[in-house]
């Protein structure tokens, strides 16, 4: 079940079409799977005067669509489908003409992406956190997620990703 991201329209999870701005209900009966519900409301007021507090609404589907497959969505305030966040695969992520798996080193992620006809720029200073801005993606190794190895472990999503540049 490859994983597909197609950055104006949404996330296909093998016949699974999830479309950017989907309602939450909707994308829950279209997976028809088990997935753990977790919202969070984060005061800022003690933070900064008159802040209005954040509202993050995500469900967690962990390995209840495929034994090795976890991912995650978030929704907007709304309910509707803002962000994508895949933590493990065993199938290949496709974007465009970039095809990834989470075997791969790394260093060989980056050569791919150098080889094709996008760029990538380092998050915070990272050379294993980089976004292809034009493709909407975050990736990041299991080292920069806190693990041991420098092979891909994480893949971000979204409607939007101006808030990974400012």
């Amino acid at each position: 079940m490859n994983t597909v991201h197609i950055p104006t329209v949404g996330i296909v999870l093998g016949d699974i079409q999830l479309n950017w701005q989907e309602s939450c209900d909707k994308i829950r009966e279209s997976l028809n799977c088990e997935y753990e519900e977790h919202n969070d409301i984060t005061d800022l007021s003690e933070f900064l005067e008159d802040a209005e507090p954040i509202i993050t609404r995500t469900d967690i589907y962990n390995k209840t669509l495929s034994p090795k497959l976890w991912f995650t969505l978030r929704y907007s305030e709304s309910d509707e489908l803002i962000e994508f966040e895949l933590h493990e695969s065993s199938f290949l992520f496709i974007v465009k003409d970039l095809a990834f798996d989470f075997s791969n080193l790394f260093g060989a992620v980056k050569s791919n992406i150098n080889s094709s006809t996008h760029f990538f720029i380092q998050v915070e200073g990272s050379e294993e956190n980089i976004l292809i801005e034009s493709l909407k993606t975050n990736l990041a190794s299991d080292r920069e997620m806190g693990g041991d190895s420098n092979t891909l472990s994480y893949i971000y999503c979204a409607q939007c990703v101006k808030h990974l540049i400012e």
